[in-house]
């Protein structure tokens, strides 16, 4: 149950010749799961009035007071009356509380800010909540800052039942593969030297998926797990192929620009130089600089490249932050990104970066952050950063490193290395079959990539349909020649409208060849 429903109602009461309104009958269960079965009242058109305890506690002074009532003279207990009146219904509000803290109500979450004017709400936050015994509140509000008396809720016990998904990870060869990250939703386990792996997951159906430097991921879908048992997902991975490398050793020694990296100086300002060394282009704007410590005057010996005698070099901007951008080439299909980072010194503090990935174009507002929500602070000595690219292995990428350093002095890059899918889905390759692959990733949200070879020139259709079989959206409908594709399905229908979180089916026709994958969109 991910979610709990309340339902509540207004009831008239009449105390000693008093009639006022108060809120009881308040139910929670499964959203849409129950209907209330007690009597309904009909509630004045306004609404307007106390609660309960209010009336009855004013009829009780009207009667202690009717005697001395004046002559021709107004009780208070008709002045107050009048003033209730005055009183309009503004809504309600409904509060979340553990079983025992009903008198507590500091302690009470506010599910309902602004008052809400419907007699039922929707609590979405029960599937995040701890174990526990939790009740609900709710009071009508009214007009003058008034607020009734709270009625509550039946109970709900919240109880997260659990099981184990556990077991190897391997290559093709049946070594183990240690390091490898599986993933069940939020929860993460990582393989031991053995291959193995171990992790407790709420019971349910569920997607694993693995992935381990140096492989292609893999993807396991609708995996039971039951209560208190073990459920064994073992997975065999293929070698992933160096799809790019660069060590910089092949460009001219202090280089500004150095092709088919695409170098970016958003910043616009002039580098600071290093105190008694001299090197071409020292000072100068820049972005990136194919930087040669041993042939610098006098030679600088504490920037040692990570291999080799050259690296890529982002010098400190004399009008900070730093803005440069080292960008790779087109990339087919990539997988996985690693390099080696570091700053010259922490003498002005430690550089900091960013890796961005952009299926667009060059331009640094193409790209989305991959790094994190903070940019990463590179150490003194040489460190060794990856990044999964698994939801780009469908895609033509272009990789970018920003520097975006304060008052650092020098980012040193070195080693870029790029890994992708297996050289059998290389596009220059001939296709020898016309095939429909799977989706990745999925389950999706909110986009997905559907990937299809084609052996020869055809009419190619790639339509997608919901449970019913009903058609949600053409991605393909044209003439292809023979090739590797790839089309993104972004969740719309065929009017450009989001579709629900579901099951949905993709099916290709090419006339001689046919084939229907399924797929989960979830949001």
């Amino acid at each position: 149950m991910s979610e709990v429903e309340i339902q509540f109602q207004m009831y008239a009461t009449t105390v000693v010749n008093y009639a006022g309104w108060y809120i009881d009958d308040v139910y929670v269960g499964p959203a849409q799961g129950k209907v209330i079965n007690s009597p309904v009242c009909s509630v004045p058109f306004e609404m307007r009035g106390l609660s309960e305890r209010e009336a009855a506690a004013l009829a009780e002074k009207e009667a202690s007071n009717r005697a001395r009532m004046p002559e021709n003279g107004i009780s208070r207990i008709e002045m107050s009356r009048s003033l209730v009146q005055d009183r309009i219904l503004l809504g309600y509000k409904v509060w979340r509380l553990l079983q025992g803290q009903e008198n507590n109500e500091s302690s009470w979450i506010l599910l309902t800010d602004p008052a809400i004017q419907d007699t039922t709400f929707i609590d979405t936050g029960w599937s995040n909540l701890p174990d526990g015994t939790y009740k609900w509140a709710v009071k009508s509000v009214y007009s003058n800052n008034v607020q009734s008396e709270a009625a509550f809720s039946n109970t709900l016990i919240k109880v997260t039942y659990i099981g184990t998904i556990a077991g190897v990870v391997r290559n093709t060869s049946n070594a183990p593969i240690a390091g490898a990250i599986v993933s069940c939703g939020n929860v993460t386990a990582i393989t031991n030297t053995s291959g193995a792996y171990s992790m407790l997951v709420q019971t349910g159906t569920h997607t694993v998926s693995v992935f381990a430097s140096g492989y292609l991921p893999a993807i396991q879908e609708n995996v039971v797990v039951l209560t208190g048992q073990t459920t064994t997902v073992n997975f065999v991975l293929n070698e992933s192929i160096l799809i790019f490398q660069d060590g910089f050793e092949s460009y001219s020694n202090f280089a500004l620009s150095f092709a088919p990296w695409t170098l970016i100086d958003a910043d616009q300002s002039n580098t600071v130089g290093i105190q008694n060394v001299t090197f071409p282009n020292s000072g100068s704007p820049m972005a990136y600089i194919i930087f040669v410590p041993s042939a610098t005057t006098p030679p600088l010996t504490g920037a040692n490249p990570h291999s080799g005698i050259k690296e890529a070099a982002s010098f400190a901007s004399i009008n900070p932050p730093n803005n440069d951008w080292l960008i790779s080439p087109l990339l087919h299909y990539p997988v996985e990104l690693k390099f080696w980072a570091r700053s010259y010194t922490n003498q002005y503090g430690l550089e900091r970066f960013k890796v961005g990935v952009s299926t667009s174009g060059t331009n640094p507002s193409d790209f989305i952050i991959i790094s994190g929500d903070n940019p990463v602070e590179a150490p003194v000595a040489w460190t060794e950063y990856t990044y999964s690219l698994t939801n780009y292995m469908n895609s033509d990428v272009y990789l970018g490193i920003q520097c975006v350093s304060d008052d650092a002095f020098i980012f040193l890059v070195d080693d870029v290395m790029v890994r992708g899918v297996t050289a059998v889905d290389d596009e220059n390759i001939p296709v020898l079959v016309t095939e429909l692959f799977n989706n990745y990733p999925n389950p999706f949200n909110p986009e997905t990539t559907i990937r299809y070879s084609v052996k020869e020139t055809c009419p190619v259709t790639i339509e997608v349909y919901n449970l019913k079989g009903q058609l949600v959206r053409t991605l393909v409908n044209e003439i292809k020649t023979a090739g590797n594709y790839s089309v993104v399905w972004n969740g719309r229908d065929n009017n450009n409208q989001p579709v629900s979180s579901g099951v949905y089916f993709y099916k290709m026709n090419t006339g001689k060849y046919s084939s229907t994958k399924k797929m989960i969109l979830m949001k």
